[in-house]
């Protein structure tokens, strides 16, 4: 699963270097922008636009990690020899958070790769490419950086994988997926952090986007998401009949 991500990120990145070809200086951070930008606001009454790919494809990637880590035979043991039902679902937990940070990673490591090594972000590469509003992210606050292109995109996409967990340990994996899906697509209509996926998007923050969301409304939903989440897996893996 990890080589089709990386083939993804790889093709995004070479595809994005075709594209900005006539600029004089692209960053890593540009890279950045194009793997994670999410999708520009959509009104209700006009859906005409684009599908969102990268973003969907990212989300995709993300909700078949997870299923496969809550249902092959990782953590087995833990369960079996050690009879510890906490253990095991903590062992899936952490596994998925794990992976999902990996391939954060990845989208860094290969952006680092392509672009120039400058903290900056071209203001008009993201608005002729990505469509944004704004472009007023503060490129020398290196901690800012980091929770946008990072912290914000991984606990957002975390969170819809507690909530896929949570649907699974009731439902089965296949309900699991759907409800993963449901909450990535739903959130490209609606600009708030209710709508979990869109800390996601980092197109949809206040430093691109007219209206956009503050950092600490994507942290503090996410959080809340999972950890709400967590909670529930630890009642339901109390009373599930493993038999």
């Amino acid at each position: 699963m990890f080589a089709a991500a990386f083939l993804f990120i790889l093709f995004g990145c070479i595809y994005f270097r075709r594209i900005t070809e006539g600029y004089e200086s692209v960053s890593y951070l540009d890279y950045c922008m194009n793997m994670l930008h999410g999708f520009e606001r959509i009104d209700d009454k006009d859906i005409s636009k684009d599908f969102p790919v990268i973003y969907m494809c990212l989300g995709l990637i993300i909700s078949f990690i997870t299923g496969r880590t809550m249902f092959d035979d990782r953590g087995y043991s833990v369960l079996v020899h050690g009879k510890s039902r906490h253990a095991w679902i903590a062992c899936k937990v952490l596994s998925v958070v794990v992976n999902t940070g990996i391939l954060y990673i990845l989208v860094i490591i290969l952006s680092l790769c392509f672009g120039d090594k400058e903290n900056t972000i071209n203001a008009e590469i993201c608005s002729r490419f990505f469509k944004t509003d704004r472009c007023a992210l503060n490129c020398e606050d290196t901690a800012l950086v980091i929770a946008v292109f990072l912290l914000i995109p991984l606990m957002s996409s975390l969170a819809v994988a507690q909530i896929q967990i949570v649907v699974s340990l009731c439902l089965g994996s296949m309900p699991g997926y759907i409800a993963a899906i449901i909450i990535y697509v739903l959130s490209v209509f609606e600009v708030n952090p209710v709508f979990i996926a869109n800390g996601c998007m980092v197109q949809r923050s206040i430093y691109f986007m007219e209206g956009g969301i503050a950092p600490w409304s994507s942290v503090l939903a996410a959080a809340t998401v999972i950890f709400g989440a967590l909670i529930l897996q630890i009642r339901l893996i109390s009373v599930k009949d493993w038999i």
